[in-house]
C-alpha cells in the first residue's frame, strides 16, 4: 500500500514559525500589562489629590502629586507661599510604605529668591491601593544662603491622598 504524502513547502513552516512567535508574543504582552496593572496596586506611581490638615486658623492645603515608576516625583499645591513646583524622588521602605522627599524653591512678593523647603514624608498606602496617609512629614525650611532656618515634624494622618 502506498500512502500519499503532500510535499510540505519551506515557506509554510516560515508561516508556522511566524504564526507561533505572533501567537507567544500576544500571551507575553498581555502578561507583562496584568502585572503593570496589579503593581500599580502596590506603588505610588499615579497622580494623587493631596489634602494637608494644617493647624487653625489656616485652610486645608491642596497638592496635586506625581510620581512616576522610575521613582521620581512632582508636586504643585494652593498654597499661597510663592514657591516652584516640588521635585522629588520617592521609593518603597516597606511593605506598604513609602519614603518621599521633594524640595521646592521659595521666592517673595516681587519674586527674589529667599531660599529652598524640603519636605521628608513616610506614607502607608491602603490595601486597596486606591488612598494614602503620612505616617509622619518633617520640613525643613532654608535661607538663601543656605542656613536652617526651623525644622517642623508632622505628626501622622495630616496628609491623605486618593489616586486619580
Amino acid at each position: 500500500m502506498t500512502v500519499y504524502m503532500p510535499a510540505i513547502r519551506p515557506d509554510a513552516f516560515r508561516w508556522l514559525r511566524l504564526l507561533t512567535m505572533t501567537v507567544f508574543m500576544g500571551l507575553l504582552s498581555a502578561q507583562v500589562a496584568t502585572a503593570a496593572d496589579g503593581d500599580e496596586k502596590n506603588s505610588l506611581t499615579g497622580n494623587w489629590l493631596t489634602s494637608v490638615v494644617r493647624p487653625a486658623p489656616l485652610p486645608v492645603l491642596l497638592s496635586l502629586q506625581t510620581y512616576f515608576a522610575d521613582g521620581n516625583a512632582l508636586d504643585e499645591s494652593n498654597s499661597t507661599v510663592i514657591r516652584s513646583l516640588g521635585h522629588g524622588h520617592w521609593q518603597r521602605d516597606g511593605h506598604a510604605t513609602f519614603t518621599r522627599f521633594t524640595l521646592n524653591f521659595t521666592f517673595d512678593a516681587a519674586r527674589n529668591f529667599t531660599g529652598t523647603t524640603e519636605r521628608t514624608t513616610r506614607i502607608m498606602l491602603s490595601a486597596d491601593g486606591q488612598t494614602y496617609s503620612s505616617l509622619s512629614t518633617v520640613t525643613r525650611r532654608f535661607d538663601a544662603a543656605g542656613n536652617l532656618i526651623s525644622t517642623v515634624a508632622d505628626p501622622a494622618g495630616i496628609e491623605t491622598a486618593r489616586r486619580f
